[in-house]
C-alpha cells in the first residue's frame, strides 16, 4: 500500500497499519520510502513529496508527523551518520545526488553526477571509519555497490 507503514509480528501474522498519515501519501507514484527506527522514531522519507519525516512512537503508536526537510525531490533511502539525529545523508535518485541533511533540515550536496555513476543511487548505509578523519559512506545502485567518501 502506497503512503503507509506496516507492521509485521515477529513470530508471524498479518501485517497491520501503524500509520497512513497523510505525510506518508503518495502524489503520483510512491510516497513513504526509506523507513528507519532511531531513538524512539521512525524516519520515513516520501519520494513524491521530496520529504524527510519523523514519527515519534508513543507506547507502540504513531505520535504527530514532523517534517524534518523538504525539498528533496527524488528522495530515497537515509542513513544516519552520528549518535544522534542532527546529520543525515539521503539518496536523491531522481536528480542523481548523495546529499547531507542538518537537524535544521538545510541539504547540502556531497556528490552529484550528470552521468551514471550516481544514476538512481537508492540507499547509503555509512561504514566504519578510516584511519583519518574522513568517514566512508557507501550507496548502492541495482547490483552494483559504489562507495563515496565523505568528510566529517
Amino acid at each position: 500500500m502506497h503512503g503507509t507503514i506496516t507492521t509485521v509480528p515477529l513470530n508471524g501474522g498479518h501485517a497491520q497499519v501503524w500509520s497512513s498519515a497523510r505525510e506518508l501519501s503518495a502524489t503520483t507514484f510512491l510516497g513513504a520510502n526509506g523507513i528507519k527506527v532511531r531513538h524512539g522514531a521512525v524516519w520515513a522519507t516520501n519520494l513524491d513529496r521530496g520529504t524527510l519525516l519523523r514519527i515519534p512512537i508513543d507506547r507502540g503508536r504513531p505520535g504527530p508527523v514532523r517534517v524534518k526537510a523538504a525539498g528533496l525531490a527524488g528522495i530515497d533511502d537515509i542513513a544516519f551518520t552520528g549518535t544522534g539525529d542532527d546529520q543525515v545523508i539521503a539518496t536523491l535518485n531522481v536528480p542523481n545526488k548523495v546529499v547531507r541533511i542538518s537537524g535544521d533540515g538545510r541539504a547540502t550536496t556531497l556528490l552529484a553526477s550528470a552521468g551514471r555513476s550516481l544514476a538512481r543511487a537508492s540507499r547509503p548505509a555509512r561504514s566504519r571509519p578510516p584511519r583519518h578523519s574522513a568517514r566512508t559512506y557507501e550507496y548502492r545502485r541495482g547490483v552494483a555497490d559504489q562507495r563515496c567518501r565523505v568528510l566529517s
